[in-house]
C-alpha cells in the first residue's frame, strides 16, 4: 500500500468519526444546556478539523496530477466548511452562556485583600483609560479596566495579550497577586477554565500564563482558526454593493494579514486560500482579476496579497464614484429646492399685463 492510500484511509476514518459525531450532535443539540458541554463538542470538532487538514496537506503534497489535485482541494474545502459550520453554531451558542460568567468574574475580582484594594484600586471608577503612571508611591489609583475579555479564540489572543501585557503584566506597581486577579477577571469560557483551578499566588500567576500560551498560541491552531473565519464569510454577489464589498475586504484583510505574519499565505495554504477568496467576490470582479493576470502573462504562483490589493483598488474606485455621484445628487436637490420660479406673465412698456 502506497503512502497516499494509507493517508486517505486514515482520513476516511477520521471523516467518518466526525460525520457520526455531527449526526449525534444534531439530535442532542437542543439538550446541551451548559457551556461546558458545548465547549466539549467544539474542542472535539476543532481538534478533528486540525488532524484532517494535516492529512489533506500530506495527501496534496503527494499528488502530481493537476486534475486530481484540484478535485482534492475542492473535497478538502467542502468538508472543512461542514465542520466549520458546526463550529460556528457551537460558538454562537456558547456566547449566549457567557453572561452567566459575569458573577464569577466579579467574585474573583473581590478576592483582592482589603490592603491591596486600598493600595491599588482606590477610586477605580473615576478613570476611563489605561494611563498607568508608575510611581514610587504604592498608593496609586488604578484606571478602570476596559480590556475586552478573552474567551479562547486563538485569532484574538495576540491582541488580548498585547493589551494585558502593556497595561498589567509590565506594571511594576502591581504585585503578582494583583496581576493574577486582573488576569482571572479578564478571562471567560475555555480560557477561564484553563486557570480556574489555580489559587491566587505569585507562583501560580506564572504557571497560569504558561498554560494559556501552551493552549492558545499554537501556530497550527491559529492558522486553522483564521481559515475557518474566512470559510464562514458570506459571498457578495453584486459588484455595486460597495458597503458589502468594503466590509468583506476589511474582514478578509484582518485574517489574511494575520496568516501572512505566520507565513501561511503561500504554498499549500495559498492554494487553499485562492478558491475560498475568489468565491467570496462577485463574478465580475473575479473575471477582471483573472483577466488582469492573463494580460500580464503571469506564470507565477497565485499570490493572495495580489488579490487583496486588487480588491482594495476596485473598492476605492467604486467608493470615489459613489461619493462623486452623491455630491452631484445633493447639488441637484439643493438647486431644485432653492431655485427662483420663473414668472408666468410679462408686462409691456406701458405697464399693462401682457397676455
Amino acid at each position: 500500500m502506497d503512502e497516499i492510500t494509507k493517508r486517505r484511509k486514515t482520513r476516511t476514518v477520521l471523516r467518518a468519526s466526525v460525520t457520526k459525531h455531527i449526526n449525534k450532535l444534531e439530535q442532542e443539540f437542543d439538550e446541551l444546556d451548559t457551556e461546558a458541554k458545548l465547549q466539549q463538542h467544539l474542542d472535539f470538532l476543532t481538534n478533528m478539523l486540525k488532524q484532517i487538514n494535516d492529512l489533506d496537506s500530506q495527501i496534496q503534497a503527494l499528488i502530481t496530477d493537476e486534475k486530481i489535485f484540484d478535485a482534492e482541494i475542492e473535497s478538502a474545502i467542502e468538508y472543512s466548511q461542514k465542520i466549520s459550520m458546526w463550529n460556528s453554531k457551537l460558538s454562537a451558542q456558547i456566547k449566549s452562556y457567557r453572561n452567566t460568567t459575569e458573577e464569577n468574574l466579579k467574585f474573583h475580582q473581590a478576592l483582592l485583600t482589603q490592603e491591596t484594594l486600598n493600595r491599588s484600586v482606590e477610586n477605580i471608577n473615576e478613570f476611563e483609560s489605561f494611563n498607568f503612571n508608575v510611581r514610587a508611591n504604592h498608593n496609586i489609583k488604578l484606571p478602570k479596566l476596559s480590556i475586552e475579555k478573552y474567551y479562547g479564540d486563538p485569532c484574538v489572543w495576540l491582541e488580548f495579550w498585547n493589551q494585558f501585557q502593556n497595561s498589567i503584566d509590565k506594571n511594576e506597581s502591581l504585585s503578582m497577586i494583583d496581576k493574577f486577579s486582573y488576569l482571572k477577571s479578564l478571562l471567560g469560557g475555555a480560557a477561564f477554565n484553563v486557570v480556574n483551578g489555580f489559587s491566587l499566588s505569585e507562583e501560580n500567576y506564572e504557571k497560569a500564563l504558561k498554560l494559556l500560551k501552551q493552549r492558545f498560541v499554537r501556530e497550527e491552531l491559529v492558522i486553522n482558526a483564521h481559515m475557518s473565519k474566512l470559510l464562514n464569510l458570506y459571498p457578495i454577489q453584486d459588484s455595486n454593493n460597495v458597503v458589502g464589498l468594503r466590509k468583506l475586504y476589511d474582514t478578509c484583510e484582518v485574517q489574511i494579514r494575520s496568516l501572512d505574519s505566520l507565513n501561511a499565505t503561500s504554498g499549500m495554504y495559498g492554494h487553499l486560500l485562492y478558491p475560498i477568496l475568489i468565491q467570496l467576490i462577485p463574478e465580475e470582479l473575479s473575471l477582471a482579476f483573472n483577466r488582469k493576470r492573463l494580460e500580464k502573462d503571469s506564470q507565477n504562483e497565485f499570490d493572495v496579497m495580489e488579490l487583496l490589493n486588487f480588491l482594495k483598488i476596485e473598492i476605492e474606485c467604486r467608493e470615489s464614484v459613489l461619493f462623486q455621484n452623491s455630491k452631484v445628487e445633493r447639488k441637484k436637490n439643493f438647486n431644485n429646492h432653492y431655485s427662483v420660479p420663473k414668472p408666468q406673465h410679462s408686462f409691456t412698456n406701458s405697464g399693462k399685463l401682457r397676455e
